[in-house]
């Protein structure tokens, strides 16, 4: 289920910083989430000058913007984990758009497997599935 959106201002998205966001970010969530990439979905989403503002005022072309992202995560996710997560994406995107991690925010959202959908299957189906499949696939214990 990691579905992942930043939002960063578009003076911050040249093509090199957004592929970096997009390749490293992707990497960093199924890393911390211990998920395989190609389940990852990362959407980067630019706002314009003037579209934004932090502290009741309207960021300008130039300003280091209000970087914010939001995930999903299966709700029986260890907290530790989504702390681990949180930190290394919050140090990814300081890194990358060169602004201190004080002004990034985030919010994790936390979903029940049956509340989430992969190709019209609830999660909980898929998964009971994945693991019985894997179960089956164990050599006997002796």
């Amino acid at each position: 289920m990691p579905v992942l959106h930043i939002h960063i201002p578009e003076s911050a998205a040249d093509a090199s910083r957004a592929r970096r966001l997009l390749e490293e970010g992707s990497r960093v969530y199924a890393d911390a989430l211990e998920c395989p990439v190609d389940r990852v979905r990362l959407f980067l989403h630019t706002y314009a000058p003037g579209m934004a503002a932090v502290g009741g005022q309207v960021l300008e072309q130039g300003d280091q913007g209000a970087p914010f992202f939001s995930c999903y995560a299966m709700a029986d996710r260890a907290q530790a984990q989504i702390d681990h997560l949180m930190a290394q994406l919050t140090a990814l995107i300081a890194d990358i758009l060169v602004v201190p991690p004080a002004v990034i925010r985030a919010e994790c959202k936390r979903v029940p497997p049956t509340n989430w959908y992969i190709a019209g299957e609830s999660a909980a189906t898929k998964r009971k599935v994945e693991l019985e499949a894997r179960a089956a696939a164990q050599p006997p214990v002796d």
